[in-house]
């Protein structure tokens, strides 16, 4: 397993490691959601065995031009989205189509 500095790593059987949410990356009935958590700055020193490579999902949405016509539908599109995300702020389908949304615009940079 060729692991990379700056790669993104799962680390198995973690204990005692405190962190925030920051979103739902997953929803899955079966397996349970995923979350993606923030983890404090701190240096752990783990065995190449207690670490797993993991793929982390990128927006690939080119920006429109602005204000052409395909912006401008998109920004009335964006519009409905975050009015529906006020009214249901829980619902990750909506919280993915605004950042989706907002990155087409040009508003946002996906990371």
């Amino acid at each position: 397993m060729a692991l990379q500095t700056g790669q993104q790593v799962e680390i198995k059987n973690a204990k005692h490691v405190i962190g925030k949410i920051v979103r739902l990356r997953d929803s899955d009935p079966i397996g349970g959601d995923v979350y993606e958590v923030e983890i404090d700055p701190q240096h752990l020193y783990l065995r190449e065995s207690s670490l797993e490579s993991i793929d982390v999902p990128k927006f690939e949405t080119p920006h429109l031009n602005r204000a052409s016509d395909e912006w401008l539908a998109e920004v009335q599109r964006a519009t409905s989205i975050l009015q529906a995300v006020i009214d249901n702020p829980n619902d990750p389908t909506l919280r993915n189509a605004m950042v989706e949304s907002l990155d087409k615009l040009g508003h946002i940079d996906s990371i």
